[in-house]
């Protein structure tokens, strides 16, 4: 039986997400696109979490490297279903609709996305903090 509303188009951009992982603790992972629709998403995450719960996504550019993810588009999104990865890969695979509007971000180009690149940078540091300590 066919649960999708709506056509997907496969992507492999990469994408931030940040929420509650199962565990309780918040998290901030970068990760990449399966595919998209007007609707919803599909990813994959390493961090575990609960169908239910709402994730902040930041998609960026496909062509640009983890470290240069400047996000082109932000959004919230309520999880659907995780199911575990099944090509072997440690990981889980997240479908999810999207809560509320999705903002272009790559319309305001100049200072306020200096600021945005800048503020996802020390936040995503400050989430891999514990890694270091």
């Amino acid at each position: 039986m066919e649960r999708r509303s709506a056509d997907r188009v496969k992507d492999d951009s990469r994408l931030v997400v940040s929420g509650i992982s199962r565990s309780g603790h918040g998290f901030q992972e970068i990760s990449s696109v399966r595919d998209v629709s007007p609707g919803g998403i599909c990813f994959t995450l390493h961090t575990r979490i609960e169908s239910g719960i709402v994730v902040e996504l930041s998609i960026c550019s496909r062509h640009e490297a983890e470290v240069d993810c400047l996000p082109r588009f932000q959004t919230k999104a309520r999880v659907l279903r995780v199911g575990p990865e099944v090509d072997g890969r440690d990981g889980f695979v997240v479908a999810a609709r999207f809560e509320g509007d999705v903002v272009n971000l790559a319309a305001d180009d100049g200072f306020e996305a200096m600021v945005r690149q800048l503020h996802s940078a020390v936040a995503y540091d400050e989430s891999q903090r514990h890694r270091f300590e």
